[in-house]
């Protein structure tokens, strides 16, 4: 992902840091790399919705581009919002006109190359050259001996390759808001102003993964007298309402002398957390990035076909009747009323059928028609002390199978 010139710069690249942790910051621009995450926020689509609300917050909406090369980035960011699919940027590249290669190639270079770039396509349009695409026609000895190391590089970041490995950044300014209140009547309307304000203070702790511990809060009176007021927070919180009400209680006791000109906030101590453990009992209390993190890291450990949402699917095989999928789907399939138990064994293992059962036909299923031969007849097993498992008469076989049970 690459912005152009975002404002304010070092806010929305703080904040981006909670999508994903490689994030550059390059003069004005921010280039940010989504790969790492892109699962993790399931799928690309999610994340870049997620990227488009953190720009509202900031009333912001700057050029940007999603494309698959960072040297490709700021040449194709052509309109405000433009997302290219994989194998769609290089054919856009390709068809701009020649003066774009003044912004191909190497982020940290372009500045510094400027000139000689701008002099190497006005000399490439005398030679007839009006796209990029001319550019990769000239033969490539001929452009290393008449356009040197430049033309090189331009050949290989229209080719796609050599891509430069950028600097990461790593906030280190504090967190610090402010507001004028000159123009304001009450403690309500400073409240207002406040209130509107603290998401982007948390989009900002977020990707520092810092908690607040403890913020000085400064008043400039119209006599040109500063009080300075300490909150400690404890337990330490990045949340709005938290700190909402925490400053309305400071400001409800505090008394001037004289009328506030002006307001502002520092957080002078902070501490770095890590994502919580993800509370599978609570619905409520996690979001989707930390479900995303845990799903994640448990297809990392079990494999992506083993982790997942389950979808279930229209077929006659238990076996089959679902898969796993992640991210989950809102419109799933919806299996029918049926006798079959929720509960299914991964491999059906032997049953050893004695007294102490008796049985309930259910089902007879026949599949040879299918892919492998299957002919099973199921049966309700219950036991005397009232347990109930799905069973099955291997046809083929000649033996007893239990494949599930029943709570």
């Amino acid at each position: 992902m690459y912005f152009q010139n975002p404002k304010p710069l070092i806010s929305i690249a703080e904040s981006l840091i909670s999508i994903t942790p490689k994030v550059f910051v390059v003069e004005e621009d921010i280039y940010a790399d989504i790969s790492p995450t892109e699962k993790l926020f399931g799928g690309e689509q999610r994340l870049i919705q997620k990227v488009e609300t953190l720009l509202d917050l900031f009333q912001t909406h700057p050029p940007w581009v999603v494309t698959e090369k960072i040297n490709w980035a700021k040449a194709l960011c052509i309109r405000e919002k433009n997302i290219l699919k994989p194998g769609e940027s290089q054919a856009l590249l390709l068809s701009l006109p020649i003066d774009s290669l003044v912004c191909c190639g190497n982020p940290l270079l372009i500045k510094n190359e400027e000139k000689a770039r701008v002099e190497l396509v006005a000399f490439l349009k005398k030679l007839g050259l009006h796209f990029c695409s001319d550019f990769l026609k000239i033969p490539p000895a001929s452009i290393s001996r008449r356009f040197g190391k430049l033309g090189v590089s331009l050949l290989h970041s229209l080719q796609g390759e050599n891509e430069p490995a950028l600097p990461l950044f790593e906030p280190n300014e504090p967190i610090r808001f402010s507001i004028e209140t000159e123009s304001l009547f009450s403690l309500e309307s400073l409240l207002f102003e406040i209130e509107r304000v603290l998401p982007l203070l948390e989009a900002r702790l977020q990707g520092r993964h810092t908690l607040i511990q403890q913020m000085n809060l400064s008043f400039f009176l119209e006599n040109k007298t500063q009080l300075n007021t300490l909150i400690t927070f404890s337990p330490m919180t990045r949340e709005p309402a938290v700190i909402l009400r925490v400053l309305s209680e400071c400001l409800n006791q505090m008394q001037w002398s004289s009328p506030l000109r002006h307001f502002s906030v520092q957080i002078t101590e902070s501490i770095t957390t890590s994502a919580s453990q993800l509370n599978l009992l609570d619905n409520t209390e996690e979001r989707f990035q930390e479900l995303g993190d845990y799903v994640y890291r448990m297809r990392l450990r079990f494999g992506e076909r083993n982790v997942g949402f389950p979808l279930l699917q229209s077929t006659y095989l238990p076996e089959s009747s679902w898969t796993l999928i992640w991210p989950p789907q809102e419109n799933a399939f919806v299996y029918p009323p049926h006798k079959r138990p929720l509960f299914l064994f991964s491999n059906p293992f032997p049953f050893d059928l004695n007294r102490q059962w008796s049985l309930t036909e259910l089902e007879h299923l026949n599949l040879d028609w299918w892919k492998t031969s299957i002919h099973r007849h199921y049966f309700l097993a219950t036991h005397q002390q009232g347990e109930k498992l799905w069973v099955f008469w291997d046809l083929q076989k000649k033996k007893w199978f239990c494949h599930g049970c029943f709570d």
